[in-house]
């Protein structure tokens, strides 16, 4: 099925005790043989591994159901007449948040895991939708709030995407909605109107990018595209370089871009570089260009 995500597999073992059945002779046997004192071993499954496979399985059925071709056409289909019909572009209505969700939920957790046959599909809804980020304020903080509220699922669009062509119309989609999103902040930041650091969207996104730095050491082959919403946030405004530098991230940033060389290795939590992809040439173009920018944004304490 070429609209399928790839799913895992899981190897289980199962023991079981055969149980004759009643009134067969093995049972008369096995009574007879059997110590009268004795009595059956009842073994509790402990509550975490109950809660643990419970959740396993509602996730199968989930995916089960979430990656079926008939869902994926049904969903293409009313979101193409949905979002078709709404460009989003200057002078023209936008799709309402509830079927903008729909459409981001579909194109970053369905899409991108599609074989190779669809990823111009991919690309198409990417377009798409940056079309309509670019003046959807209240979808690109939607995004990224989803994002932020989820580190696993921002790690695997950032940094566990295995296939170039959608890897990058993908960190080119959250660069969008960042760039969106960190202008509206600066402009209630600048008016006193902006929430708190938890109440910002594009606070969180920033704080959920560089808590995956750790992770970043192991695909190096992949750091453009890691840095690129942090290098958008850090040109968008003097109000977002502040933040970046008031948070402690540059400091962080160049103990990243030093690796083994850094003075600080603690301030990512990450081993030297050398324990990177043996085979990575990384590109940390667009990793100094955020730290660039930073720095020329400091101030020396006198």
């Amino acid at each position: 099925q070429p609209y399928m995500r790839e799913k895992t597999r899981n190897a289980f073992m199962l023991v079981y005790d055969l149980v004759p059945a009643p009134g067969s002779a093995e049972a008369e046997a096995a009574a007879a043989e059997a110590d009268p004192a004795a009595q059956p071993v009842e073994v509790p499954v402990p509550e975490g591994l109950a809660e643990v496979l419970q959740q396993e399985n509602m996730l199968f059925w989930r995916s089960k159901n979430l990656y079926d071709k008939r869902y994926y056409d049904f969903l293409s289909q009313l979101l193409t007449l949905d979002v078709a019909k709404r460009p989003g572009s200057e002078g023209g209505p936008s799709p309402p948040i509830a079927v903008l969700e729909l459409a981001l939920g579909f194109t970053l957790g369905t899409l991108v895991h599609a074989v190779r046959p669809e990823h111009k599909l991919l690309q198409e809804w990417v377009r798409r939708l940056n079309e309509i980020l670019r003046v959807h304020r209240e979808g690109a903080e939607r995004l990224l709030e989803l994002l932020a509220a989820d580190r696993a699922v921002t790690g695997d669009l950032m940094l566990g995407l295995d296939e170039k062509d959608v890897r990058t119309p993908v960190v080119t989609l959250l660069a969008t909605a960042m760039r969106v999103a960190a202008a509206s902040w600066a402009e209630r930041a600048e008016a006193g109107t902006a929430r708190g650091e938890g109440g910002e969207p594009v606070l969180r996104f920033v704080a959920q990018i560089m808590s995956l730095l750790p992770d970043a050491f192991s695909t190096l082959r992949r750091t453009p595209v890691f840095f690129r919403p942090i290098a958008v946030f850090a040109e968008s405004s003097p109000a977002a370089r502040e933040h970046l530098l008031r948070s402690g991230h540059l400091a962080r940033l160049l103990s990243f871009f030093l690796g083994a060389d850094s003075p600080y290795p603690e301030l990512v939590g990450a081993p030297a570089r050398e324990g990177a992809e043996s085979t990575a040439t990384p590109d940390f173009r667009v990793l100094l260009d955020a730290i660039s920018s930073l720095v020329r944004s400091s101030r020396l304490a006198p």
